[in-house]
């Protein structure tokens, strides 16, 4: 058997003996997916790709060993030439514990020219920062001139049951412990600018920008896409409905939890300016919490309208991501916008989009 999977915030292919179970890792480098055994039965045909690379085909043989994988990459469309930045691999401690992360850096980055930071918290939160994305790219940042840290926190796939279990269940404190912690270590490079910061999120993601946005005043701005905000609510009325009311059960159940990490229990707190946005058909966080997110915001701002800095950017034909291209375009120049305008000082987002 072939199998593929995450490992280490990159991946890996395993061959596997289906009689013995007895396994060989023939390739750990980058994600590889889509497996299918060559004819000559000695490779196989992938899909490979990292953070620097979208998915390409390549052909992999299988008596390779995994300290010197020979890939061949086979003729396709959709090659990028390069991306507009320097990609690294960073490592911190947290309590004895090593966390990582990617860190996206522009190539003109100094001292002198440091560049504004941007968080990055993936969703799921079963899921890895290791795989190119066309929805969310941190190269548009880095092409617009910021630097983009993407770790792999408590619960991420790739790190075995004790990376999954770490912070189970959804425990937002020891998510964003291990992520600030991460962000405060690479802050302390001179070209990177930790006086400008924004965080942004998507799914759990989300939610983590919604509960850091009422525990932290740090960040100049933050963008939510899809996030949870009244877990009372939101785990009743997903498509995920009976496994989250298995793990969380009802809040008169486990009052402390709900209490400790629904967001909406501190929106009395945010300070932070924040970009909404989430689609109509999304079934997996019902519009609802957006709409609601939007309504505890808006009706406790102290000010005129025109003065209330957050802002809602709802696409009403997308469903749990944005994948129709003009909404994606629409999308990023949205929140690249709303981020220039708060970390940077740059223009207002216009209330008529140009776009």
């Amino acid at each position: 058997m072939l199998v593929a999977g995450d490992l280490h915030s990159r991946g890996a292919v395993l061959v596997v003996d289906a009689v013995t179970g007895a396994a060989r890792t023939i390739a750990d480098d980058a994600v590889y997916g889509s497996l299918a055994p060559a004819p000559d039965q000695r490779s196989c045909f992938v899909l490979r790709c990292g953070i620097g690379t979208p998915n390409r085909p390549v052909r992999l043989p299988l008596d390779e060993t995994a300290d010197s994988p020979t890939v061949f990459e086979l003729p396709a469309p959709g090659a990028v030439a390069g991306v507009p930045g320097r990609l690294e691999w960073v490592e911190t401690d947290v309590d004895g514990l090593t966390v990582g992360g990617w860190l996206c850096t522009p190539e003109y980055a100094n001292a002198e020219q440091p560049a504004p930071v941007m968080l990055w918290i993936h969703g799921g939160p079963h899921g890895s920062y290791n795989a190119w994305s066309w929805r969310w790219c941190p190269w548009l940042a880095v092409a617009r001139g910021y630097a983009v840290l993407m770790p792999d926190p408590a619960m991420s796939t790739g790190y075995g049951h004790a990376g999954l279990n770490r912070g189970w269940p959804r425990r937002a404190d020891v998510v964003f412990t291990e992520c600030e912690t991460l962000l405060d270590d690479v802050l302390r490079r001179p070209e990177l600018d930790g006086q400008r910061t924004a965080m942004l999120g998507a799914s759990f993601g989300g939610f983590m920008a919604n509960w850091i946005a009422g525990h932290t005043d740090r960040f100049d701005c933050i963008v939510s896409h899809a996030g949870l905000w009244a877990l009372d609510q939101q785990h009743r009325t997903t498509d995920a409905a009976a496994g989250k009311m298995r793990v969380h059960l009802h809040e008169d159940d486990n009052p402390e939890w709900y209490r400790t990490y629904s967001p909406h229990y501190a929106a009395n707190r945010i300070t932070t300016p924040m970009l909404i946005t989430h689609g109509n058909r999304d079934y997996r966080v019902p519009i609802s919490e957006a709409l609601r997110l939007w309504w505890d915001l808006a009706s406790r701002w102290p000010g005129t309208p025109e003065t209330m800095p957050h802002r809602f950017l709802q696409l009403t034909s997308e469903n749990h991501w944005v994948l129709t291209p003009s909404n994606l375009r629409v999308f990023n120049q949205v929140v690249l916008a709303f981020c220039d305008q708060h970390v940077r000082g740059a223009d207002p987002v216009p209330d008529v989009l140009p776009w």
